[in-house]
């Protein structure tokens, strides 16, 4: 990797690292202030409206963050305003779906095909969906010189960007919910945060400002490119969001907004991961097929340490700490979540072989990595309505847990054909679970030394 690469990286994981704790900071401080304020059928009725805006912009996913990183001229004008207007007419439509799916489900539910008591039955949710709908307008009014940015892995303002966004809407709901315990609350302040992100990617971001332009030939270029991240993103969505997915047709709101509890602690490691795969991983990897495509083993695997490092203490340590965090944090109507969350930690073990779908994409692997993912989704979507019949939610957290196993078998076998593939390297650190474990104890024991 050449010298200037490995400072970009260097830096650009610093900035992503950083960003990514004070960001969680504020999201798990906000999460625990907001859930003494308010009750968790609102949380849950959020989740699902989060999830649907999700699901429609990730089925409807053109690949433009990934063709601008990887393409040679990502960064030319004519690729950047072509992009933005594909951008912005893709969010249009998107708020349209959005709206019609809040009609569908008032209209189900009048008619009585939701299943009763479930979240998906609330009379409230089709409101929110309608609420919501202005969500992806805005994302798609995001400026592209954010993915120019990333591209050369210069993460600083977006790290400010994404900090001072999530800060002022949390402000803004946490003060509004200490006169008036509403979901409105939740609502507002998320529309409010999107709101001022758009507002910063434009004026706090250096670069030529977006504006409307039509590039025939490049607009074709993004879609050969993205035809396959489609496939990819659309079965991604079931996999990423199969649970609260299914939870809103299967269990009470009150049991999904405690599920969401636990799900946001056991995501903190998963998203860190994600996240600096992302902004650092794809881009350094991509830089280095650009130069020397004969050394990409070696820094992926280099790339992989610390993560790997990271992911299996942090299993170890939240799988035995989790029932003392949530006692810890919050009241006893959110008490269950600690079993939840044990559970859910034990998905860290697999996050770090799950980079590997990264390295696909750097080699042009994009149908291998689609065909993986839609062999991952169709199968955990089968498994979890059976597994819920047969176990109950518990035996659903294991199916989560276990099922990522699919794709990373099948990943494997597209890394061993292209000479990659180093299975020692793959589990040398697995033993660091052991670590995460004894140092949860210690957690444990001195809590409880406080407490008596």
């Amino acid at each position: 990797m050449r010298q200037a690469t490995r400072q970009n990286v260097i830096r650009a994981g610093v900035f992503a690292s950083s960003g990514f704790v004070l960001g969680n900071v504020l999201r798990l401080g906000g999460n625990v202030v907001l859930t003494h304020l308010l009750v968790p059928e609102m949380f849950a009725l959020m989740s699902v409206a989060s999830i649907v805006i999700i699901l429609v912009s990730q089925l409807s996913d053109v690949g433009i963050r990934q063709y601008i990183i990887r393409s040679e001229d990502g960064d030319t004008e004519e690729v950047l305003n072509t992009a933005w207007t594909i951008q912005v007419v893709r969010g249009i439509i998107l708020s349209l779906l959005v709206m019609l799916m809040a009609v569908l489900v008032a209209e189900a539910n009048q008619r009585g095909y939701t299943p009763p008591d479930t979240t998906i039955s609330h009379f409230m949710l089709p409101i929110v969906l309608l609420s919501m709908s202005i969500i992806p307008v805005l994302q798609g009014l995001q400026s592209t010189k954010r993915f120019v940015i990333n591209r050369k892995l210069f993460l600083g303002r977006l790290m400010v960007i994404g900090l001072l966004s999530h800060a002022i809407g949390l402000t803004v709901m946490i003060v509004w919910g200490l006169y008036e315990q509403t979901i409105w609350v939740l609502i507002v302040g998320t529309i409010f945060q999107t709101l001022l992100s758009v507002i910063f990617s434009h004026i706090l971001l250096p670069g030529t400002p977006n504006r409307f332009y039509w590039n025939h030939q490049k607009a074709r270029e993004i879609y050969s490119f993205s035809k396959w991240i489609f496939v990819s993103s659309a079965f991604g969505v079931f996999i990423n969001y199969a649970d609260s997915l299914w939870f809103s047709f299967l269990v009470p709101p009150a049991v999904l907004g405690v599920y969401t509890v636990a799900k946001v602690f056991s995501t903190v490691g998963v998203s860190f991961i994600k996240k600096i795969s992302t902004d650092v991983l794809l881009p350094a990897l991509s830089d280095v097929a650009r130069d020397d495509p004969r050394k990409l083993s070696n820094a992926y695997y280099k790339a992989r340490l610390p993560i790997d490092v990271f992911a299996f203490v942090l299993c170890g340590g939240l799988f035995t700490v989790s029932n003392t965090i949530i006692e810890l944090l919050y009241d006893e109507r959110y008490h269950s979540a600690g079993n939840m969350l044990a559970i859910l930690s034990l998905s860290l073990l697999t996050i770090g072989p799950m980079q590997s779908e990264r390295f696909l994409v750097v080699l042009k692997q994009v149908k291998a990595k689609s065909l993986a993912t839609a062999v991952y989704a169709i199968s955990l979507n089968m498994m979890i309505p059976v597994f819920f019949h047969y176990h109950g939610l518990d035996g659903v957290l294991y199916v989560l847990v276990a099922a990522p196993l699919i794709a990373i078998v099948l990943q494997y076998y597209y890394l061993h054909r292209t000479r990659v593939l180093n299975l020692f390297k793959e589990v040398r650190l697995v033993p660091l679970f052991l670590v995460g474990i004894f140092l949860g104890h210690l957690f444990n024991l001195a809590v409880s030394y406080v407490k008596s």
